[in-house]
């Protein structure tokens, strides 16, 4: 027998199961958007940059127009700054002047993924059509319920515009 007859052949249908799954993060890890709920119907023309906008921990003592609530929500794998970054830019496309950031929140979530042991190889292997599976089944109801847990982060900012036009920060 030649060697390459003699090596243990995978399933092909794992290969693809790990390349689409780790397509999906890809993907999924690039489309995080900013909510934006607008607060006044009045819109301004965009900043030139996003650098434009001011960063602020608390409320401005002058005389200014909240513009919208600015929201994101990661898997935790994006950073603060990042997320930061993007919710400054999405206010300089509204023509705030400044970001309001309140304390970002940090939270672990709980959930439960349900796989059919016949996916998970199970005791007779994929595509076994012998007993518990008996076919077309294919180990319906044997379900095994798989917890996982992962950590998601909120950062919240209120854009606003200052109402003196001449003035650009307080």
């Amino acid at each position: 027998m030649s060697e390459r007859h003699a090596t243990k052949h995978m399933p092909v249908w794992r290969d693809l199961v790990f390349i689409g799954l780790l397509g999906s993060g890809i993907f999924m890890a690039g489309c995080t958007s900013v909510n934006t709920l607008l607060l006044t119907s009045q819109t301004f023309p965009p900043k030139a940059s996003w650098q434009e906008v001011e960063i602020l921990i608390r409320e401005p003592s002058c005389a200014h127009i909240d513009i919208a609530q600015l929201s994101m929500e990661g898997s935790g794998s994006g950073s603060y700054a990042t997320e930061q970054t993007d919710i400054l830019k999405k206010a300089a496309s509204l023509g705030g002047d400044a970001v309001v950031f309140t304390k970002s929140e940090k939270y672990l979530e709980h959930g439960v993924s349900y796989q059919s042991p016949m996916m998970m190889g199970g005791p007779w292997g994929m595509g076994s059509y012998g007993y518990p599976g008996w076919g077309y089944g294919m180990g319906y109801g044997r379900g095994m319920a798989i917890p996982y847990n992962y950590t998601v982060t909120s950062l919240t900012g209120i854009a606003i515009r200052y109402t003196n036009y001449a003035q650009t920060k307080c």
